[in-house]
């Protein structure tokens, strides 16, 4: 069985410590992570910011319940700007990628997941190598070999990938002729370094730039040189406009409309959890609304139902009517008997104060 990833043990580290919203620092920056259920599996949302980068890392993934044989598994990781990516957005996107199974294929296809995972650096695919008593596994082996005969050290390289850029550093002077080839290419380069500048929130253009990069070093160790402008032409052209992927084209209403239907579902999620507060309940606004006037027949009309459910025959004719429109916005019966148990205990608190005041 393979190891799996230090970041995905951390998480379910965090999950079986830290409450359903949560941040908190650690000693490479600061982590958020959220809870929330992906079709009927726990499933964890985490955004990791490091000082000094402007990037941030979204990882998403699945983590069985306590005493479940369900196994835990990761479903996504990439990178995005952290500056962009407001709380809101965040919020928006989690409760999409949740709700929604077209949207997480969206995502797939917007962050390039579909790709194979990356591989080693050079400096790990060394010692693989020779463990294994094979070739380096990168697909630039080759280029650094000859660099490596002509008396050029390699100490690190990568040949990219959607998650990181491909690089070379050397602790020689790399050959001018390569050097002018790979500028002309479109990559920054010293007499130490090859890079691009490019973020890591940008995975098409990064794997765009790993195939020119593979390109350019392979063309120049066989001497078959093309037009420089041709290997810019590979890798930058697919810059995108926006690294963050659209979440809704709605207009005002709409997006309102669907942003508490989003809100509500965050809230299912939690309650669903056993974690959700009074102070998540009081955010849930809906304002006045083509429900709010409706009385109970045209509320079980729009529900679909020919009877009012069963567990609000306990609460007061009023209370059942907040309960219905709360189900009619796309609350689930359980979270709207909470919100408006929620509403009752604060009125009788606002209440009390004024009486005694």
């Amino acid at each position: 069985m393979s190891a799996r990833p230090l970041y995905t043990v951390l998480l379910e580290t965090a999950l079986a410590l830290l409450p359903l919203t949560t941040q908190g620092i650690f000693v490479a920056g600061m982590i958020t992570v959220w809870q929330g259920i992906i079709d009927g599996q726990p499933a964890f949302f985490s955004f990791v910011e490091t000082p000094g980068e402007s990037d941030a890392q979204i990882s998403i993934g699945t983590s069985a319940p306590e005493g479940s044989k369900a196994p835990a598994g990761d479903l996504c990781r990439f990178w995005v700007p952290a500056a962009a990516c407001s709380d809101e957005w965040r919020q928006q996107f989690w409760a999409d990628y949740q709700a929604n199974p077209a949207f997480r294929a969206a995502v797939d296809s917007f962050y390039r997941l579909d790709e194979p995972p990356e591989g080693p650096d050079y400096g790990d695919a060394i010692g693989i190598a020779l463990e294994a008593q094979s070739d380096v596994p990168i697909a630039i082996s080759r280029s650094i070999e000859e660099l490596q005969d002509l008396d050029v050290y390699i100490a690190e390289a990568h040949a990219g990938s959607t998650l990181r850029p491909p690089y070379l550093r050397s602790t020689t002077p790399i050959p001018g002729p390569l050097l002018a080839l790979l500028k002309e290419a479109g990559f920054v380069v010293s007499a130490l370094q090859v890079s691009i500048d490019c973020s890591r929130a940008h995975p098409h253009l990064l794997l765009a730039a790993s195939a020119a990069f593979t390109i350019t070093l392979e063309n120049w160790r066989t001497g078959h040189i093309v037009p420089h402008h041709w290997y810019r032409d590979l890798w930058r052209p697919q810059i995108m406009p926006s690294p963050l992927i659209p979440l809704t084209t709605d207009d005002e209403q709409t997006f309102k409309a669907r942003w508490l239907e989003r809100q509500l579902a965050w809230a299912a999620s939690k309650l669903a959890w056993g974690g959700i507060s009074e102070g998540d309940l009081h955010k849930l606004h809906s304002g006045r609304d083509a429900f709010s006037r409706l009385k109970h027949d045209d509320l079980l009309n729009h529900l679909s139902l020919t009877a009012k459910p069963s567990p609000l025959s306990e609460w007061e004719e009023v209370y059942q009517l907040r309960i219905l429109r709360w189900m009619c916005r796309g609350a689930p019966l359980t979270l709207a008997m909470h919100k408006v148990a929620t509403e009752v205990a604060f009125e009788g608190k606002a209440r009390e104060r004024s009486q005694s005041g």
